[in-house]
Formats: C-alpha cells, sequence, structure tokens
C-alpha cells in the first residue's frame, strides 16, 4: 500500500464500519478487496478466541549491556515475523522480574504482538522458552516492555493465531487499523479484536496451519542452504586471490552487521 491515499466516499460507508474512520486507508485497494472476499464468506472476529484483556509490558530499568544475568525482556526489534530473536533482547534483574504481576511473565505458547511504531506494527511470534548453548532451557524467566502485547488464545492454536494475524488478510487490516501521527502510529486492542478471518471447519483450519508450517520448514532450510553457498563462495574466492602465497588458505572472518545476526537467528527459526 502506497501513501498518501485520496479517496471519495459516502457517509453511510463509514458509518458501516466498526470504527467509524474517515481515513483514506479504508479504501485503499487492498482493503476494499479484502473486504469484498469477506463479505462472500462465514467469518468470526479474532475477539471470539481472546477472552482475557491483552497484556502490556512496562518500561523496564535494564541492566548494563555487559551483564549476562538477570531475565530477558522482549521488545519490538527482537519480535520478528513469526520467530523472536533473543540475541537482541536487553535484561533487567531477577528482582525486578520477581517483582511482576504473573500475567507480565511469559509462557509457552504466549503469542507476542508489536502494537506501535510505524513499520514495526503487526509482527507477531509464539514464544517458546529457548535453549542455552548447552541444549537446555533457559530459566532466566522472560517479559516485555512496553511496546509489546501478550495475546493468550482459547478455542485457538497460538500458532495459528499467529499465522492468522501474519498472513495477507491480517497486514492488510493492521496497516488499516494503525493511527497516529507519523513515525508514533500505533493500532489498539478494540481494533484487533475487530479483525475478521474466514470461518472454517476445524480440519481446514488444521490443513491451512499443517501446509504453511511445510512451508515455512522448507523457506527456512533453503535459506540455510543459501548462505552456506555464499559462505562456501567467499571462501572460494578468499583462496584464488591467496593461494600465490603457497600457504593454505585461512578462512577470515569480519564482524557481522546486525542484520546479518538477525538474518541468521531467523534461519535458525
Amino acid at each position: 500500500m502506497s501513501l498518501p491515499l485520496r479517496a471519495r466516499c459516502s457517509l453511510s460507508a463509514v458509518a458501516r464500519s466498526p470504527t467509524f474512520r474517515i481515513d483514506a486507508k479504508q479504501a485503499a485497494p487492498s482493503s476494499v478487496q479484502l473486504d469484498a472476499i469477506l463479505d462472500r464468506v462465514p467469518t468470526f472476529y479474532l475477539n471470539e478466541f481472546l477472552p482475557e484483556p491483552f497484556v502490556k509490558g512496562r518500561q523496564p530499568i535494564y541492566l548494563d549491556d555487559t551483564q549476562d544475568e538477570g531475565a530477558m525482556v522482549i521488545n519490538t526489534g527482537a519480535v520478528r515475523p513469526l520467530g523472536i530473536t533473543f540475541g537482541l533482547c536487553r535484561r533487567i534483574s531477577s528482582s525486578d522480574f520477581e517483582g511482576l504481576a504473573p500475567a507480565r511473565k511469559l509462557r509457552d505458547g504466549d503469542v507476542l504482538l508489536t502494537t506501535d511504531g510505524g513499520t514495526s506494527i503487526g509482527k507477531v511470534a509464539v514464544f517458546k522458552t529457548p535453549s542455552g548453548e548447552d541444549g537446555t532451557l533457559m530459566e532466566c524467566g522472560f517479559t516485555v516492555d512496553s511496546h509489546v502485547a501478550v495475546l493468550r488464545p482459547c478455542g485457538i492454536s497460538p500458532v495459528l493465531l499467529a499465522y492468522l494475524l501474519c498472513s495477507p488478510m491480517g497486514q492488510i487490516q493492521f496497516q488499516r487499523a494503525e493511527s497516529g501521527a507519523s513515525g508514533q502510529t500505533a493500532v489498539s486492542e478494540e481494533d484487533v479484536r475487530r479483525f475478521r478471518f474466514p470461518r472454517v471447519p476445524e480440519a481446514a483450519f488444521e490443513q491451512a496451519r499443517e501446509s504453511f508450517t511445510a512451508a515455512l520448514e522448507e523457506a527456512r532450510r533453503l535459506e540455510a542452504e543459501a548462505y552456506k553457498k555464499r559462505q562456501d563462495g567467499w571462501g572460494a574466492f578468499e583462496a584464488i586471490l591467496l593461494q600465490a602465497d603457497g600457504e593454505q588458505p585461512v578462512r577470515l572472518a569480519a564482524r557481522a552487521r546486525p542484520n546479518e545476526k538477525r538474518q541468521r537467528q531467523a534461519i535458525a527459526g
């Protein structure tokens, strides 16, 4: 969707919208097309599967970046579509974490949603306690900051909820629901609860979930394979340049840029 948009619509059309917004984004081609599709099939509102209020974190008092003990705080930058980059999380003291309300302490299956920050809006991931380098689960404790909401669905699997919100259907609804000044936009809990999706039999939901999970795993395999091929290509490139000195070439490793680290972590799933 390219901005700015200009559209003309009647007040009766505005009145049919539950938001009552006079906003050109509501008349964007993708938004109109989505409404036309959903109007032809049975649908449900997300509110049906979200009986609990969204839980928002609070602005934490972080420990120094050199400290690697304490609870992890998942922030907007650490949440990516259908994944969490734990390497971008900062930490708070264990005593601060223990003082949090139980609802703010993450548990496996929680759905994390970024709700503000312009282009950061609408990233969704399912939380699962990560493992450390030794393979054991990290038991340091996890929470979110004030820009990430925790959704706890009932009657629908967390993975399926994340897929729905990350799908083109969900992202279009995020785009037209965001409001606020440039760079300071946000979506409200009320808006997200009004997101609409096709209502299909449970078996069809399960088939859709399994289908996309398989596609996602294959995509990650191909991304990992492509990353390895690039690294092998650089190795061959350097070997050709350095073979003249007669020594066995040494594989060089430059410090990775932040986006390269995020890419590797994303590939790891």
